[in-house]
């Protein structure tokens, strides 16, 4: 158990190790208020609540508030919590940082918050090398910003080093301006390069939480069988032409939707299955069953409603709708579409 003797701050009432000269709360307070990194402190020049809006206002600071009343929040970090507020002495926006208590006495902690305040345009505070271009610029955040700190992880950890490096200030200019460095992904696997040039898109509108990916059928299929390794089946739907037609129409329609307002992914609304029953008009939607839900299952479903053509009895029908092998053989070959149906049901 640490020995180390400990002082009282007359000003505040915090208790903080006798090594210290000055109280780092009261430094902490005094700094958020004016900038000046004296530790004298003295209660006028603490900032704290006004006692008649105890949650919604800091001395000059005033949190705005959504339709609910509750502070409008910008971002979570490890060190506390950044709100939308207004100066109003200045009348202008600016963005607050509330610091965690548990960090108050961290002598190092406190210069950290301070450095990365004081160097952000705005007053961001927190970790610029993970934050997205939204939260720099002081506007509402939400799940996409997430998304833009998810891809910027995964960066690093793809190539061993953050996206942009330089001063906070060049940091937060290259996330809202300066395009991906690229170049540094040549090592990175196509598909993870794709993904991460949709994580870090700058316009949040433009990361894809819900994707459509367009293939050709070659790609689509030897994705499963010569990446993945995993078992393929190819089975005919007795739906007439046009009903395919209308089908694949629903598709493109989907899509632009997306383009024009994009949505997240829901395990269950707007998964793999579900999302394809929701494109049909509500009237004409196959009844619900638990295996749109559940991977492996589809197909039975589809048998068991007579949507599968072959009339075969189902193990033997999904055994002989197994295309590894021929798409395997398949290759290059200009007639893969061709080879892999041979011998499949239905065809």
């Amino acid at each position: 158990m640490s020995t180390e003797p400990k002082r009282t701050c007359p000003i505040c009432g915090n208790e903080f190790s006798g090594a210290m000269e000055f109280c780092p709360v009261c430094m902490l307070r005094k700094g958020l208020a004016d900038g000046v990194e004296s530790g004298e402190s003295s209660s006028g020049d603490t900032l704290k609540p006004i006692q008649d809006h105890p949650a919604q206002r800091f001395e000059h600071y005033e949190l705005a508030t959504g339709e609910d009343g509750k502070p409008l929040e910008l971002g979570r970090g490890a060190m506390g919590v950044t709100y939308k507020a207004l100066d109003i002495n200045l009348r202008c926006p600016v963005t607050l940082k509330v610091i965690s208590e548990r960090y108050l006495g961290d002598e190092s902690a406190r210069l950290r918050f301070l450095r990365e305040a004081r160097a952000a345009p705005g007053g961001f505070a927190g970790t610029p090398e993970f934050a997205s271009p939204e939260q720099f610029a002081g506007v509402g955040v939400d799940i996409r910003s997430d998304l833009y700190a998810l891809g910027a992880t995964l960066w690093e950890m793809m190539t061993g080093h953050v996206m942009f490096r330089g001063s906070p200030a060049e940091v937060m200019h290259q996330h809202q301006h300066a395009p991906l460095p690229v170049e540094d992904l040549k090592d990175v696997p196509e598909p993870v390069v794709v993904l991460l040039e949709a994580l870090l898109e700058k316009d949040p509108a433009r990361r894809y939480e819900l994707m459509y990916i367009a293939a050709d059928e070659r790609d689509v299929i030897r994705l499963r069988t010569n990446c993945k390794r995993e078992d393929l089946y190819l089975c005919r739907l007795t739906l007439p032409l046009r009903e395919v037609r209308t089908r694949l129409m629903e598709y493109l329609n989907r899509l632009n939707e997306l383009h024009q307002h994009p949505e997240c992914y829901n395990e269950v609304t707007e998964n793999c299955t579900t999302s394809i029953r929701a494109q049909h008009p509500s009237s004409h939607r196959m009844p619900w069953d638990w295996r749109m839900l559940v991977n492996g299952f589809m197909d039975q479903m589809l048998y068991e409603r007579h949507l599968l053509t072959g009339n075969l009895p189902f193990a033997e029908l999904k055994q002989r709708a197994l295309i590894n092998e021929r798409a395997l053989g398949a290759g290059d070959a200009p007639d893969f579409s061709e080879r892999i149906r041979a011998g499949a049901p239905g065809f």
